[in-house]
């Protein structure tokens, strides 16, 4: 049988792309949605979708059930579009990936791949690279086998501009 990896941040443009390529290469993929509306636009990427809120760690453990592996690309959006404003990179982005780091230990999942920023250590002064740094720190002191990905740039949110 095929491990199962959860992806976290699923129904984002990274996380369906991820999730994709996962399903592609013969993973049992598992994809965590805070919604039902959120889950029809990663449906036809994975295997099983879990709806839960990483902020809300009571929620998480069904989601991490059997998974050997997590792969974390959630966060809040950086969208242009300020209407939808959440309540901060520190506030969203570290709680629920130490919320979701915290629940895959308890759950006994072996590894945890988490999506930073390049450059995170460097800036910390911004709330956005503070929050990936911290999280960065917290999974290099687990005890968990680890990877994490520094991107030097993902543009999905700027693609409103080029229409």
């Amino acid at each position: 049988m095929a491990e199962t990896i959860l992806v976290a941040g699923a129904s984002g443009i990274l996380g369906r792309l991820v999730a994709a390529e996962l399903h592609r290469r013969g993973y049992r993929v598992r994809a965590l949605v805070r919604s039902a509306s959120r889950a029809v636009i990663v449906q036809p990427h994975v295997d099983q979708i879990v709806i839960a809120d990483a902020l809300r760690p009571e929620t998480l453990g069904d989601a991490l059930h059997g998974a050997g592996s997590v792969f974390s690309c959630l966060g809040q959006s950086v969208a242009l579009d300020l209407r939808n404003r959440a309540p901060g990179y520190e506030a969203v982005d570290y709680t629920a990936n130490h919320n979701l780091l915290v629940a895959a230990q308890r759950a006994g999942v072996e590894r945890f791949v988490y999506v930073s920023v390049c450059g995170a250590a460097r800036y910390e002064q911004l709330a956005y690279m503070r929050a990936h740094e911290a999280v960065a720190r917290e999974l290099r002191a687990s005890s968990m086998q680890y990877g994490i990905v520094l991107p030097t740039g993902f543009f999905g949110a700027l693609l409103p501009l080029l229409d």
